[in-house]
């Protein structure tokens, strides 16, 4: 949702949660809930599914890459995001 709302995305290692030291399960757990509200918020502020958004990323090299997309390319690869992976 930080990409819908146009905010630019720090280096991986600046992230809240790190996927290889995450936190407890509980400390997730309450920080998803308040994420929730924030998605439901940002959600609601899209007026224009299909008008450009740019945010900037942060390389591991640190180099800057902006990005162009919209609303909805963005909501389509958070929906699809684990569809190619496949049963484990």
């Amino acid at each position: 949702m930080q990409r819908i709302l146009g905010r630019d995305i720090p280096p991986d290692d600046q992230w809240p949660v790190q996927q290889e030291d995450p936190p407890p399960f509980v400390t997730l757990e309450t920080a998803w809930r308040e994420q929730a509200d924030h998605t439901r918020s940002a959600r609601s502020a899209v007026r224009d599914g299909s008008a450009g958004i740019e945010y900037r990323v942060t390389l591991d090299d640190e180099r800057v890459q902006i990005v162009t997309t919209s609303a909805v390319d963005l909501f389509t690869q958070l929906v699809l995001h684990e569809v190619h992976i496949g049963p484990r």
